[in-house]
């Protein structure tokens, strides 16, 4: 244009400023500012936080500190004047003074008795601001603290909890089948998983709370029964075989034993004890041995235990007693 100046351009209205970068945690920087200070606690050191972070939670806090430090401060000096007022007061005195100079003294020192209690009391009222900001402090990292862990338990049972289209019938009925299935997988249960909490699910559940060391509530299915024993990635309950099978590995296997003897109540080979040979008996009498006889007057049963084996007296039966272990049975002879 005509008559313009030359040179550069020169921009009106300033340009906008670049768009500042996420900030950092605020709280977390003035909280690690605010121990560090904490650790020096110098009124140097509060005013520099002071004016790093000027408004705040933790900003509340380093005032109150720097408030008490100066209440010190005040107080220390206040009864340094009082102490030099009072030596004063005795010089003048000693040195005879006037008694215009004296009462003058005296005065300089009440005043200065005066400024000493306010000292104090300043000083006992910064340690009580100072105490009631740090119990707010507290108040507000256990509400935090709370609400973790409240969070951390809702998120817990949503993990845990089925589908929304499931009705509450059908989570009462799953938990109890998911806790017989986790049950079994560790080795605490061989009862049928058919969802019934019932006694046998009860028993499995007080196997795997003694063998795991834990005391969880047998009596119905819980959410943190079922967290518990799914946290147990290998065998909790030592495998249990019936009499005549043995374990091997993760399954049990049948005992074997070698010609000439014979498996006990205690699932051991010993020695086959044969009953005492009788001398040939007369035809007639064979006949008669070897004819049927009433069921309650012979089993056809033999009892064998440590001592050896026999057969069962007439009118006699074998009956199961109980265990001697985890692993047989005990028979008994029971004569009616």
């Amino acid at each position: 244009m005509y008559g313009s100046l030359g040179g550069n351009d020169v921009t009106l209205v300033p340009a906008a400023p670049a768009a500042v970068a996420a900030s950092v945690d605020q709280d977390a920087t003035m909280r690690r500012d605010y121990e560090l200070a904490l650790q020096i606690g110098t009124k140097p050191v509060w005013d520099s936080f002071v004016a790093k972070h000027p408004s705040g939670f933790y900003a509340d806090l380093a005032k109150a500190q720097r408030d008490k430090l100066a209440a010190e401060a005040a107080r220390i000096e206040a009864t340094n004047k009082a102490k030099a007022a009072l030596e004063e007061q005795s010089r003048i005195a000693a040195e005879g003074a006037k008694a215009a100079e004296q009462a003058k003294a005296a005065e300089q020192a009440k005043a200065a008795e005066k400024a000493r209690v306010a000292a104090e009391d300043a000083k006992i009222a910064a340690a009580a601001q100072a105490k009631a900001a740090e119990n707010a402090k507290t108040a507000s990292e256990a509400e935090a603290a709370e609400k973790g862990k409240e969070k951390a338990k809702e998120e817990k049972v949503a993990a845990l909890a089925l589908p929304a289209d499931k009705s509450d019938q059908a989570m009462t009925v799953d938990l109890p089948r998911s806790l017989q299935t986790e049950l079994r997988r560790v080795g605490c249960s061989t009862a049928a998983i058919d969802g019934n909490w019932n006694s046998a699910a009860r028993k499995s559940l007080d196997l795997f709370n003694k063998h795991a060391g834990m005391k969880l509530d047998v009596k119905v299915a819980s959410i943190d029964a079922l967290e518990a024993v799914k946290s147990k990635s290998t065998r909790v309950c030592p495998l249990i075989c019936e009499h005549g099978l043995k374990a091997d590995g993760e399954r049990c296997v049948k005992i074997s034993c070698d010609a000439g003897f014979v498996l006990n109540d205690n699932n051991e080979c010993v020695e086959r004890h044969l009953p005492p040979t009788r001398r040939d008996k007369p035809r007639r009498e064979q006949v008669q041995s070897e004819s049927p006889r009433p069921r309650s007057q012979a089993s056809g049963q033999i009892l064998c235990n440590m001592q050896g084996c026999r057969p069962i007296a007439r009118g006699c039966r074998l009956k199961t007693a109980g265990r001697y272990s985890s692993m047989a049975a005990s028979q008994i002879e029971v004569c009616n």
